[in-house]
């Protein structure tokens, strides 16, 4: 993901126009390039605003590791990420629906018949953690990053 400079003006206007952290539009603009793979430009409102709040994990015939996991293994890890967390995770099987998992209502969801490894981590882990900041004051949130970079949750890349 590229690092956008949450002091840029373009930033500032955004998040204004959005109602939000200057960081949170940094991460969202971020977001927005890479699934887009525009990186010439900052996205519009119009282009950053998601009408649909469900967040899905597209399929993949592989992980990006290459790795294809048992369904033992992938229940057993989102489980127990669950279990961490507090947050319920449901397991489906059901290889008509195009996606690996979503987040809907605060309840992870895993489509085994499409699950990689990966899967867990992104639907039952990073979803709520990324709410969980989105949600925090700026200061909260750069406080929450620097514990992270500390104990070696997360590197700093830029």
């Amino acid at each position: 993901m590229s690092c956008i400079n949450k002091n840029h003006p373009d930033v500032a206007k955004l998040a204004g126009e959005l109602n939000i952290l200057p960081a949170v539009a940094a991460a969202k603009i971020g977001v927005w390039q890479e699934k887009n793979n525009n990186f010439d430009r900052f996205p519009t409102k119009d282009e950053l605003v998601k009408s649909n709040k469900i967040n899905y994990q597209n399929t993949q015939s592989v992980s990006d590791q290459g790795i294809i996991a048992s369904e033992k293994t992938i229940r057993d890890l989102a489980a127990r990420l669950a279990d961490r967390i507090g947050i319920t995770v449901k397991f489906e099987s059901d290889r008509s629906k195009k996606y690996k998992g979503k987040i809907e209502n605060n309840v992870a969801y895993v489509n085994l018949a499409n699950a990689t490894l990966d899967t867990p981590v992104h639907e039952v882990l990073s979803h709520p953690i990324i709410r969980a900041l989105k949600n925090k004051s700026e200061k909260s949130i750069n406080s929450e990053i620097e514990k992270m970079i500390e104990q070696g949750i997360i590197k700093k890349e830029c």
